[in-house]
C-alpha cells in the first residue's frame, strides 16, 4: 500500500455504443500513468518503461481474459492518446489544468 496523494484526471463518457473511461495519474511531471477503457479493451501508457515492457513482453493470449461477462484485453497505447486526453482539460471552461 502506498497511500500517496497525487494529481490526476478522470473522465467518464456515456456513449450510445459503449461507455468509456480515461484515467490519468501523475505522481510528478516525470512519473505518470494513463489508462483508457472501452468495450472490454484497456489501453495503457506510462513514463515507467519497466511497466510498459512488462505489458509488451506478454504474449497476446496472456493479455486477454475471458469472463462470463465477455472478453477483457489490455495493451500498450501511444503517448499521443494521453496528450489528446490532457489537452481537453487545458481548453475546457478556462481550466488551467489543475485538479
Amino acid at each position: 500500500m502506498i497511500n500517496k496523494l497525487c494529481d490526476g484526471k478522470i473522465e467518464f463518457k456515456k456513449k450510445r455504443g459503449a461507455d468509456e473511461i480515461n484515467i490519468y495519474i501523475e505522481l510528478d511531471p516525470q512519473h505518470w500513468y494513463y489508462f483508457n477503457y472501452v468495450n472490454g479493451f484497456m489501453q495503457v501508457m506510462s513514463s515507467n518503461n519497466d511497466f510498459l515492457t512488462a505489458i509488451s513482453s506478454l504474449k497476446p493470449d496472456k493479455r486477454e481474459n475471458k469472463t462470463d461477462k465477455g472478453k477483457y484485453t489490455f495493451n500498450v497505447s501511444t503517448s499521443n492518446k494521453k496528450t489528446i486526453f490532457l489537452r481537453k482539460f487545458s481548453t475546457d471552461s478556462g481550466d488551467s489544468g489543475g485538479n
